[in-house]
Formats: C-alpha cells, structure tokens, sequence
C-alpha cells in the first residue's frame, strides 16, 4: 500500500499520528508548497531524505504504536539583523501497529487554508466574502483584524462551506476604508485552536535566470504579493546577500534587476516583502563571468589568441607550439584543455620563437613547446612539451598572483601584483637579470639590488635576448644583450642585471607609459602620446628616417603621417615597428620583405606609413596589436581578429600559406 503525504503551501504546526502495520510500506510525499520536507528516523535522528518516495519497514520486534520516523516542514525567517534562517513550520510522526491495523493516510489530518481575500479595504456594512478549503476539520472560528485595531471573530462556522459573509462595523473599531486581514482558526470537537490558519501565504514562483557576473540582470516570477525581495549567495555560502529589495508585484508578476559579482554556482531566493514565510528558491544557478578575453599574441612562426577564455593556436607546431595533438594548422583551433588547463579561463597568452604561454585568471601560467633552454618553467629540459604544463611554483613564484607574461624569443618573463618581475629559460646575454649567464628551467627573481631597489614594475616586454620594464614612475629599465644598443643605456654593454634607459636626451621629463621589444630594438610610449625607439636600425626599425643604430632612445618622426597623431599602443616585430593611434589607425615602418608593414606593398620604409584601410579595416577601428617575427596581428573594437605579413608557416590563421600585404580576416570559423 502507497500512502501519500501532502504538503500543502501552508503546513500548519500540529502533530499527528499515522500507522504503518508490520512489513514493508511506501509513501509518496506532495510538496506543494514552497518549503523544504525532511524525512528523519527517531531513534537516530538522521535525514534520510528531502523528497520523493520512501519504504518503510516495520520489524515484528518493534513495540505497538512505537514511533517510527516523522516528517519536517521547514520554513525561511527573516531575523532583526536581516539574516534569514530555516525554521520549523510543521511536522507529523507516524507510529507501528499490527499487521491488522490500517494506516492513516495523510500529512497532520487537520488543515486549512484561506484562498482569498488575504487582506482588504473595503467600506463598513458591506457585505464581504471569506473563502477556505479544509481537511478534517469540523468548525472553524473566522477573526478579522483592522490596522487601526478593530476587532471581530466569527465563531464555530461549518468548515465544509468553505466560505463566510461577513460585514464590518463601527461598533468593532472598524473605520471607513481601513485595511484588514483574515485569520481562521480550526475547532475540532470542542477542542479549538488545534490548526492556525495564518495569514494566507502568498504563493511565489521564479524562473530559472541567465546571469552574468558583475552586469545587471533579471530574476522574473509570479507572485500574488504586491512586493518581494530578492537575495543571492554562492552555492557554497551559509549568508544571503541582497540583489534587490522592494520589487513591486505588477499583475501577478515581478521583475528584479541586480547585479551578481561573483560567477559560478549561486542561490537565488525570492520573499514575500511582507511575509518572510512565503518564498521560492533555487539552487545552483551558474552565473557565467562577464570577462570577455579577447586578446593575441604573434609569434616568429605560429599565433596565438584568446576567445572568451580560451586560448586559440595556429601557424607552425614544428616543436609543439600550438599546444595541441593536432600539427601544423593554418586555422585557429582550441589549444589542449585535457590536462592542466582544465577548467582555466585564459586572460592572456605569449608568443615567442617556438614556445607559447598563458596566463590564467587566478595569476598562474602554462607553457608548451621547445625547451632546450628550460624555457617552459618546469623544472625540465624535456626536448619539448607538445600540450601545456604549469610553470614552477615551488620556489620564487610561490604564493604569487602573476598579472603578465612576455615572451620574444627563448625566454620568458612574468610580473606579480606586488610589481616584481621573474625570469626563466635562455640567459647566455643575461636576459634574465640575476647576474648571471645560467640558463634557467625554473623561475628566477629579476635582481633588485641595483637601479630596481624599491621599484614597482608595472609593465614588462622581451626581445630575442634583451629585457625591458616599466615602473609606476615612468621610467624604463633594461638588461641582457646590448652590442646592438637595445638597452637604450647608451652603451653597446651586455647587462647581466637591470640598468637605467638614458634619460638625458629625447625620454627627459617624460612619462613612458608602454614598452616593446624587437629583435635587436626597442620601442616606448610617452603619455603625450609619441613613440622612441633605440637599438639596431639597419632596416629602419627606429623610424627616424635613418639606418644608423642608436645606443640611446630617439624621437620616431612626425613630420609624416604622424604629424598630430596621439599613439595609444605599440608593438616590435623582428626588425619592424608598428603603432595604434587614438583614432584605431595603425602605421609601421621597417623591414617590409614580405608585406608585415601593411601598406600594400613589400618596400623597407625608414619612415612611418599607414596601414592600408582600403579593405577589412575599412571604417575600423582598432583597439590591440602585436607582431611577432615578420607578421602582425590586430584587434578592433568588435573584437575581430586581423593579420598581415609573413604567411609560410600560416601564422596568419586564414587557411592559406600566402603572405599578405593588406590586412585580411583571421578565419576563426572552427573557433
């Protein structure tokens, strides 16, 4: 035999006894309502379950009309402070009996609830109406309380008629138009006061939300309240935090618009404003984050780019750069999240030589590719890693949040959120700054004994064996290879720790605000806007109308088609330089062989030129750019990928091998 308990959405506070006779019997609990069931053993206490169906077996050794188990309902209460707590609301326990006894079928046998009016404001001696449904009671006594403290009760009414007319009168307390509301008590027998019909609670639903972390969305649902508040937590939260309070229900609906900060698994729990033992609740909503990472990394034979989160790779996989089981690709294509980048949301990503590396939300980083060097960070010199591996953190690097990651060539750096700088992989010109010439398969600390004691870096970029960074007071810093003058210190020197960039000539009085490396050259960015260069100038990689190499920074000129620009960004390519001005419109100079200068053409250009915008970059704008060896990668506004340049390997990502003058589509169509 199937008993059924139901749980209506208002269980009142009572206890009664049903029977189960000895074998093995089932139950189906109804809940109805809004409010969690429990199911508890008596003797041990323990949940045995919150809903559903339930066999109970009645041992012959167990005493007659023995308890066996109960059922809870619960509620959620709104404290003084505003804190909420589950409550209980009602319970009822059922018992053993003999195998000739028959069960009781029902949840607490007595039950009422109002179904209208829940409150009202109507005029003195005019008729009103009460409506209820019952269960098991025989008479019910009907009170009406007014706000001003009028008073009438209605005793010993037929429960079955499920409804009363009543009036309100002067006599009572009762004023013109005065808002009241209803209780009914039930009597059963001669005994009252056994099942409290509370003020009808309002029946509330809500529909599943789409939510994104930190912009403003919509919990929507039905409710017959006039307001609701609306609270969220994360899943893994005991306290509610508040979305939106005060929303007015309009024709039977509500709409609340609040932000979540937090993505992930969350909460959502919706009141009645004016009755915290109405509500509606759900769990484990995933609320998915609001960062878009749209970003891109060019390296001397493949690319690399992050699409929400993920990081793309294409081009050459000669040493297993593109992080993936698949090789060469001339598409963009999801890199290996199998092993370490399981469940990571990639914010950024490094190309160098034939090395690749990413940098999580939670400030950790992942390589892949050649390791000769001990490039990749992890403790290895494995010949190569074709799928990511995490970066060391065991020594230098441990309990650190890394905010960037720059590569060019053969080694990397990293900076942390406390502006210090870490270095790992090639070091034979001292590119990693420890004041050695060690190659290094783990990190290391950038020395700060000298000119970076007590700086805080904030910025960093590579060449193929210098180093450059950037601190919080504008001034650039540079070590490692330097016979080409790439370390702007005015000198040819190798520097196997950090030095000063000359600041007595063109970077006097100004506030560097961007750097970039090349191959053997050097760019920065001032905050008025305009560009220095320093290092090999031979393909006229400077950009000041001149092949001569330049130990300390220059001016790139202005008198061309950057006359009364303002720059916002720059990136170095092996022996070419390109620039984003404040209008999205990029120009380059230098080496120009196989079209990474953009200006349809393949002519070495001294002095800066515009990027063509006769085609996809027509009325674009752009907002990022990098170049590698001898191609360049852009990004607009609308996050969509460019290319242009050197193509051989298919490191422009348009599915072909061809090099490309004019910028063209990066084909993310597999993406």
């Amino acid at each position: 035999m199937t008993k059924i308990i139901n749980i209506t959405p208002t269980p009142k506070e009572y206890s009664d006894t049903g029977l189960f006779k000895e074998s093995a019997e089932t139950f189906t609990i109804n809940n109805t309502g809004t409010q969690r069931v429990t199911l508890s053993d008596i003797e041990s206490d323990s949940v045995l379950f919150t809903a559903g169906t339930f066999q109970a077996n009645v041992e012959p050794s167990m005493p007659i009309n023995s308890t066996l188990f109960f059922v809870d309902v619960n509620e959620v209460v709104q404290n003084t402070d505003g804190s909420f707590a589950t409550t209980d609301q009602g319970f009822g326990s059922f018992a053993t009996t003999d195998s000739s006894g028959i069960p009781t079928i029902g949840f607490g046998l007595p039950s009422i609830s109002i179904t209208s009016p829940l409150s009202g404001n109507f005029e003195l001696e005019t008729n009103q109406t009460l409506n209820w449904t019952s269960a098991n009671v025989t008479n019910v006594n009907i009170t009406i309380t007014g706000d001003s403290g009028g008073s009438k009760v209605y005793s010993n009414v037929d429960a079955s008629l499920g409804t009363y007319t009543f009036q309100l009168n002067a006599t009572d307390g009762f004023i013109v138009n005065e808002e009241f509301s209803t209780k009914i008590e039930a009597t059963i027998g001669a005994t009252s006061d056994e099942v409290t019909g509370l003020d009808t609670i309002a029946t509330l639903t809500m529909t599943t939300p789409v939510l994104t972390s930190g912009v403003a969305g919509n919990i929507t649902g039905s409710a017959n309240c006039t307001t609701v508040n609306v609270y969220e937590r994360l899943s893994t939260d005991v306290s509610w935090d508040t979305f939106k309070l005060g929303v007015t229900v309009i024709a039977g609906a509500y709409t609340a618009s609040g932000t979540v900060a937090d993505s992930g698994l969350h909460d959502f729990l919706v009141i009645d404003a004016d009755n915290a033992s109405a509500y509606t609740q759900l769990d484990d909503v995933n609320v998915i984050s609001s960062v878009t990472y749209y970003s891109m990394s060019a390296g001397i034979t493949h690319s690399l780019g992050v699409i929400d989160g993920v990081a793309y790779s294409w081009g050459s996989d000669i040493y297993g750069q593109l992080g993936r089981a698949t090789l060469e690709n001339n598409l963009p294509l999801a890199v290996d999240v199998s092993g370490v980048l399981s469940g990571k949301t990639i914010v950024s990503v490094s190309a160098g030589y034939v090395i690749s590396f990413a940098l999580d939300s939670d400030g950790k980083v992942y390589s892949w590719g050649e390791n000769y060097f001990g490039q990749l960070g992890d403790n290895s010199t494995i010949y190569r890693r074709v799928v990511p591996v995490a970066v060391n953190v065991a020594g230098v690097l441990s309990g650190k949040t890394i905010v960037s990651i720059s590569t060019f060539w053969s080694h990397c750096l990293a900076l942390d959120s406390d502006g210090k700088v870490y270095a790992w992989g090639r070091n034979d010109n001292g590119q990693l700054g420890d004041d050695s010439t060690t190659h290094r398969n783990v990190p290391v600390a950038v020395n700060v004994a000298g000119v970076l004691s007590g700086k805080t870096i904030t910025k960093i970029a590579t060449g193929q064996h210098h180093s450059l960074a950037l601190d919080s007071d504008g001034k650039v810093y540079a070590w490692g290879r330097g016979r080409n003058g790439q370390l702007g210190d005015d000198t040819a020197t190798q520097r196997n720790v950090p030095v000063e960039v000359d600041v007595s000539g063109v970077l006097s009085g100004k506030t560097i605000i961007e750097i970039a490396g090349g191959i053997y050259h050097s760019l920065a960015l001032d905050s008025d806007g305009k560009v220095y260069s320093w290092g090999l100038n031979d393909k006229g990689q400077l950009g000041d109308d001149s092949t001569t190499q330049r130990n300390a920074p220059v001016a790139v000129n202005v008198a061309g088609v950057l006359s009364g620009k303002t720059i916002e960004a720059i990136t170095a390519l092996e022996n070419s330089s390109l620039v984003i001005d404040s209008d999205g419109v990029a120009y380059s100079w230098g080496y120009n062989a196989y079209g990474q200068l953009g200006d349809n053409s393949i002519t070495t250009r001294h002095l800066p030129v515009a990027v063509n915008v006769a085609g996809v970059l027509s009325d674009k704008v752009l907002t990022k750019i990098n170049g590698g060896g001898d191609h360049t990668l852009a990004v607009d506004e609308d996050d969509v990928f460019y290319s242009w340049g050197y193509n051989y390997f298919g490191q422009l990502g348009n599915d072909t091998q061809t090099n490309e003058e004019v910028p063209i589509l990066v084909d993310v169509s597999e993406v």
